[in-house]
């Protein structure tokens, strides 16, 4: 999207400056889901972002009052300023965003144990080429019955999509030995969010491997910093 023709005052839209890119959203996700200072790499690894873009938008926001500074040279970290007027309800969002993703995942996790059939497991996956609007769910279950797996798991998502209005596509799978699976099968499983069973990570996200918790993600600074 172009740069608007009429620029509005920062100090009446401060959200235009805060939001107005993903890269943005992902930084101000990072730091208003806690409450610890945070190394500027660490923000750029959890955030899943280039550090030097990272780092512009953290001076963006520093200078806006939102961000906060602590400690100097290279052990300076970052932090969500709380007495920014903008900062309570930017952590009340993110919470609420994280939420609303846990109990979407639940409704599947719920959807899958209320099925009489046999099913292996269950995972949310993440291709590369995303379409919005759709959740791509990934199912392991035996060859027999994985058609049918597949159909009654997406009609009993289906009231929950259209409350959400998302559509929850399946896609079963008999096995997940590396040698098997085809080049597009093998996109779908680089990054998979696991919600019921237990699957083989045979595959890794391009450039580190899965990425599952902030702790993993922490490990992945240190590593890129040391080096």
């Amino acid at each position: 999207m172009r740069q608007p023709k009429n620029p509005q005052d920062p100090l009446r839209t401060p959200l235009n400056e805060f939001m107005g890119t993903e890269g943005s959203v992902r930084v101000l996700r990072v730091l208003a889901l806690t409450r610890e200072p945070m190394a500027r790499q660490t923000v750029a690894v959890r955030a899943e972002l280039h550090a030097t873009g990272v780092r512009r938008i953290l001076d963006s926001m520093g200078d806006a009052g939102l961000v906060a500074n602590v400690g100097a040279g290279r052990s300076q970290a970052v932090l969500l300023r709380d007495e920014h007027p903008m900062a309570m309800s930017l952590r009340q969002l993110f919470r609420e965003e994280r939420e609303a993703f846990e109990r979407i995942m639940a409704a599947v996790r719920n959807a899958v144990t209320a099925m009489s059939q046999p099913v292996e497991a269950v995972w949310l996956e993440n291709p590369k080429k995303r379409t919005p609007g759709i959740a791509d769910i990934g199912v392991l279950a035996p060859p027999a019955v994985v058609d049918s797996v597949t159909d009654k798991l997406e009609e009993l998502l289906s009231p929950l999509g259209e409350s959400l209005a998302i559509h929850f596509v399946t896609h079963g799978y008999t096995g997940l030995d590396p040698e098997i699976l085809s080049e597009e099968q093998h996109a779908r499983l680089r990054d998979v969010t696991l919600l019921y069973g237990w699957i083989p990570l045979h595959w890794r996200r391009e450039g580190g491997g899965p990425i599952r918790s902030h702790t993993e993600l922490d490990d992945r600074a240190r590593r890129i910093a040391a080096g």
